[in-house]
């Protein structure tokens, strides 16, 4: 532990909660986008234009996260606590007297807004293998093969692309 005084951390700990709030409002509106962007990946295909369109606002968003990340540490590490600055919980009971739900809430967005990440970029990615398959399938370049269950091939030819048929 740090040796800063009662009196300082008492000051620090209004600059911090403001800090914690911020935060939570950046990563709420992110956390906003990103459901978007889950619905409408799970709306029927080719309503992914709206995605496209709110990209930026992700980015953005995520650009804002990860400045306010290094105002936080910078905060914590020039408060003369001693821990890692990416130790939000140690740090919030340093000061003493938490953040009122503010660090629990903005952990939680956090893991969500991950969780999200992931959703949206598998979805995405299968969007993406279908479409390609399909591209591939209309240009003719798969072998038509008949396999068993187990994986085996049983027959197989070669397909002219459909622009030909």
């Amino acid at each position: 532990m740090a040796t800063t005084d009662l009196a300082t951390r008492d000051q620090l700990r209004p600059v911090w909660h403001a800090h914690l709030q911020t935060e939570l409002t950046a990563i709420r509106a992110l956390s906003l986008l990103l459901e978007r962007q889950k619905q409408v990946l799970s709306e029927a295909p080719g309503t992914e234009s709206p995605i496209m369109a709110s990209a930026q606002d992700v980015t953005a968003c995520a650009d804002q996260l990860v400045m306010l990340e290094s105002v936080r540490h910078d905060l914590i590490r020039q408060s003369g606590f001693l821990g890692d600055p990416k130790d939000m919980r140690g740090y919030d009971a340093w000061l003493g007297r938490p953040a009122p739900g503010l660090l629990e809430e903005l952990l939680l967005l956090s893991r969500e807004c991950r969780r999200l990440n992931i959703v949206i970029g598998a979805a995405i990615a299968m969007r993406q293998q279908q479409v390609s398959r399909g591209l591939t399938l209309l240009r003719g370049e798969v072998a038509n093969a008949v396999c068993e269950a187990s994986g085996r091939v049983l027959s197989s030819g070669t397909s002219r692309p459909l622009t030909r048929a």
